[in-house]
């Protein structure tokens, strides 16, 4: 079962702060080897090496300094969430709210936004993310997002979102094997992405195509893909356009083919259905405007 923890984000933000394992453990009262554990499961989670190990201590991968700047933003918008200010009354009954990887960080910027504008007793959360939707208990949680994909339970389902996908590579790849004018020449590149073989549908103004995707470079995580298409290893196929945003910004990653859209993908928010709570009634069509803090997110009419 593939999941990310809290926990292990805030062992790996230690370990960075500190530039020790061994550090981050003394800090955190805990083991090195539960530290150790714990950062290995998490770049396993996300298919790659978020550290680099030596014997003067750690230091973060590419990958890693930008997870950091992510985590640290996480960790804070989680443990404000999540205070206890002196003097108030017994806190609200905890909501239970599963998240894929990939929009973690969007949802609890939501929910620390939703929490700041309560007034409310304070708003408890207990957040679980997840890669695959199997790897959760779906009884367990109040509230499910998940992409594309409804499982099959019985939950109320809310429809919050459009992810748009994108086709990327760096200044440096497109420097060197020219910039895309046709969508056939796709297949001539090295492409980057997460299935062996697929088909993609590309649709244009009255006109689409269908290609046949056969990676050279095959990635099992997001972050995986924009990072080998940021390092000029190939074309990276099916970047979220949000996700994509901050390396565009940064001239890391340029997009091709804009002008050929691929197929979106949709964001739902599951509801249980014997879950009453008037706190969990005002935070839903909240987190359904998720899309008004990322414009790559489009709004479902």
């Amino acid at each position: 079962m593939k999941k990310a923890t809290l926990l292990q984000w805030k062992y790996f933000v230690c370990s960075v702060e500190k530039g020790s394992m061994l550090a981050a453990a003394s800090i955190l009262e805990t083991d090195v080897t539960q530290v150790g554990k714990e950062i290995r499961a998490l770049e396993h989670v996300l298919g790659e090496p978020l550290l680099e190990r030596s014997p003067s201590g750690v230091r973060p991968t590419w990958l890693g300094e930008r997870k950091y700047v992510e985590a640290k933003a996480l960790l804070s918008d989680f443990d404000e969430l999540l205070s206890q200010r002196s003097g108030e009354g017994a806190a609200s009954p905890a909501i239970r709210i599963a998240i894929p990887t990939t929009l973690s960080g969007l949802v609890l910027r939501r929910l620390a936004e939703f929490e700041k504008g309560s007034t409310a007793s304070r708003l408890r959360v207990e957040l679980e993310t997840y890669m695959r939707i199997s790897d959760i208990e779906l009884e367990s949680f109040d509230l499910i997002f998940c992409i594309d994909d409804l499982p099959n339970v019985h939950f109320v389902a809310y429809e919050a979102a459009e992810i748009q996908y994108g086709i990327f590579a760096s200044p440096k790849f497109i420097s060197v094997r020219g910039a895309l004018t046709e969508p056939e020449a796709l297949e001539t590149l090295p492409l980057i992405h997460g299935s062996k073989s697929s088909q993609i549908l590309l649709q244009s103004t009255g006109e689409s195509i269908g290609l046949r995707i056969e990676p050279q470079i095959l990635v099992n995580s997001l972050q995986a893909m924009i990072s080998s298409a940021a390092e000029g290893l190939g074309v990276a196929v099916g970047i979220p356009l949000w996700a994509a945003a901050e390396f565009v910004q940064q001239k890391k990653l340029v997009r091709m083919l804009p002008d050929w859209k691929m197929p979106s993908s949709k964001v739902w928010i599951l509801r249980h259905p014997g879950k009453q709570d008037s706190q969990l009634e005002k935070l839903i069509p909240f987190l359904k405007d998720i899309w008004s803090i990322k414009p790559e997110l489009a709004r479902l009419r």
